[in-house]
C-alpha cells in the first residue's frame, strides 16, 4: 500500500488493488442445486380392460354376451336352443346358447376364420379379439 503526503497533512491511500477480489467457488458455479426443469401435468393413462376369455362368455345369457361383445350378426333357431354369430376382421365366433333352468345360456362356442373353417387360434384369442374392439 503506497501512502502520500499533501500540503495539508492528511495522508491519501494511492494504492490499487493490484488483483481483484477473488470469487469463492459457490459464486463461480452458481448455486449448488438447481431447479429441474418443469414438467406438464402427468397424462393419465386409461385403465385396460381385462382380457375376456372363452370361460367369461360361456354359462352367460345372450343379452349378457351382446353387452360384453356387441350384437351378433347372426341367430338361428335350432330346436330349443340357438347359434349365435359375432363377426370381426380376426375372426369369427359361434356361440351355441341352450336353456339352462328356464333362461338360455352360452353352453360352447367355436372360433373360425372368415371362410368359415375352424381357426387354428384358439377360442381364448378369438374372443379377447371381440373383447379389445
Amino acid at each position: 500500500m503506497g501512502l502520500t503526503a499533501c500540503a495539508s497533512g492528511t495522508v491519501q491511500d494511492t494504492s490499487r488493488d493490484r488483483n481483484p477480489p477473488q470469487q469463492t467457488t459457490e459464486q463461480a458455479r452458481g448455486p449448488a442445486t438447481q431447479a429441474a426443469p418443469a414438467r406438464g401435468p402427468a397424462r393419465a393413462t386409461a385403465p385396460t380392460r381385462p382380457q375376456l376369455r372363452a370361460a367369461d362368455i360361456l354359462g352367460q345369457t345372450p343379452a349378457d354376451i351382446d353387452a360384453q361383445i356387441g350384437a351378433p350378426d347372426l341367430v338361428r333357431r335350432e330346436g330349443n336352443g340357438e347359434l349365435r354369430v359375432y363377426r370381426n376382421a380376426a375372426c369369427i365366433l359361434h356361440i351355441f346358447a341352450y336353456p339352462n333352468g328356464g333362461v338360455s345360456r352360452a353352453t360352447y362356442l367355436e372360433a373360425r376364420t372368415g371362410a368359415g373353417r375352424l381357426t387354428g387360434e384358439t377360442r381364448d384369442d378369438c374372443v379377447a379379439k371381440f373383447g379389445a374392439s
